[in-house]
């Protein structure tokens, strides 16, 4: 998506060095999948399998050995998430335009 704003921007350039502005659209609703890459959810499941052990360590004891190392674990995970980038995986919908439903309340003013 970004190499096509970038190509928008170079091909909006007009005579004088002026630029249009270039507003990214996002494709129609119900096309895009919000699931994500198999390595963001690699990332996301070491995080939440190193928290929740953590919190088991606490409440069996604690035992501290084991929620430390629950603790790298955590940290194994973001540094994954960071490597694997998975911010990149959001996708921005189109705005969604619902109208409101006639209803009859006899709290109604107007």
């Amino acid at each position: 998506m970004a190499e096509s704003i970038e190509r928008r921007m170079a091909a909006a350039e007009t005579g004088g060095g002026q630029v249009e502005r270039v507003i990214p659209v996002a494709p129609p609703h119900g096309t895009a999948s919000h699931g994500g890459r198999a390595s963001s959810w690699l990332a996301v499941t070491v995080m939440l399998a190193g928290f929740t052990a953590a919190g088991v360590a606490l409440c069996l004891g604690p035992n501290w050995f084991v929620f430390w190392v629950s603790v790298g674990v955590c940290a194994l995970g973001g540094i994954l998430a960071l490597v694997f980038d998975i911010f990149s995986d959001v996708i921005v919908d189109s705005p969604r335009v619902i109208r409101a439903a006639e209803h009859h309340s006899p709290f109604e003013r107007g």
